[in-house]
């Protein structure tokens, strides 16, 4: 249902392109997350490396949480 409230709000070449840039956004930004966390561990930094992966995952996720309850309380 909310596909297709959002497919009528932006047509189909709209959808598209959120589509698009949603997806290649996201892959070119977990692949430098993962090529920057190998680098780090090759380079003799697996402390650093294990640090900006745990840190990234856990400060990720409490800014989803809050930015969903911030959404919740503006649109409800």
């Amino acid at each position: 249902v909310d596909a297709l409230k959002l497919h009528a709000a932006l047509g189909k070449e709209g959808l598209r392109l959120a589509l698009l840039v949603g997806v290649m956004g996201g892959f070119t930004t977990f692949s430098s997350f993962g090529f920057e966390t190998i680098r780090l561990w090759e380079f003799g930094h697996q402390g650093v490396a294990v640090s900006y992966v745990l840190l990234s995952t856990v400060l990720g996720i409490l800014g989803a949480y809050a930015a969903y309850k911030g959404a919740l309380t503006i649109f409800n």
